[in-house]
């Protein structure tokens, strides 16, 4: 390989977030941009060839983050010498986000008095790995007496979640309200399901609404800017 070493520089613009283990994480990421590229490389290519390469390394480990919200900034220069003590620098920027993904079924379900449990499904695509540890349920139930009602969600290995059990001495309308499930052992992708069961008589009701909100731990975003040569 024609390069020697390869120098990382790191300046740091977080703002309140703070998010990323400092310049640990800086030099981590760039690491892997680095051996990505080299993939890409032969033994004879110089300082010019590899820009190519190490920027598509770049944008390939950068996720697409259509549900984002900033939470600060990250600056990080790279600097290569290759074997005639020519070298090149490049900044990048890495962007700290938070992802957040809701998924959402609008769909009525009639809830039978004192009956059979009823579900309501949504259907969760395009996620990889586990659910977050704080997956957040938002439903919107209406009943004429809530304390009737039990509610679970079920992930989609069949694993129950109590969200809400019954009370006979709740009397008031309805269940609109949000819960937090530490879904982390259950892979994010497939079919959730809402079950509500109306345990006493006289009151009936439906459920009118309800989601899922996945959100990720801060993670980064890459943006290049220019090279400058030095020879």
């Amino acid at each position: 390989m024609t390069f020697g070493w390869c120098v990382l520089s790191t300046s740091r613009a977080l703002g309140e977030s703070g998010g990323l283990n400092e310049a640990t994480s800086d030099i981590f990421a760039a690491a892997k941009i680095w051996y990505r590229a080299h993939t890409c490389m032969t033994s004879s290519t110089n300082y010019a060839g590899a820009r190519t390469p190490t920027l598509q390394a770049a944008a390939d480990l950068s996720p697409d983050l259509r549900h984002s919200a900033m939470l600060g900034t990250s600056n990080l220069t790279v600097t290569v010498k290759d074997s005639t003590n020519a070298t090149g620098t490049t900044p990048f920027t890495w962007n700290v986000v938070s992802v957040i993904i809701v998924f959402e079924n609008t769909t009525d379900v009639a809830i039978p008095d004192k009956g059979a449990a009823v579900f309501s499904d949504i259907n969760v695509t395009g996620l990889s790995g586990n659910a977050p540890s704080a997956l957040q349920v938002d439903v919107d139930i209406r009943h004429t007496f809530r304390g009737d009602l039990v509610i679970d969600l079920q992930a989609p290995d069949g694993t129950l979640y109590r969200l809400k059990d019954s009370d006979i001495h709740d009397s008031a309308d309805n269940v609109i309200a949000t819960y937090t499930v530490n879904a982390s052992s259950e892979v994010a992708n497939g079919t959730w399901k809402l079950k509500v069961q109306d345990m006493f008589s006289s009151d009936t009701g439906r459920i009118n609404s309800w989601k899922l909100t996945f959100w990720s731990t801060a993670v980064t975003r890459l943006r290049t800017g220019d090279t400058s040569d030095t020879h």
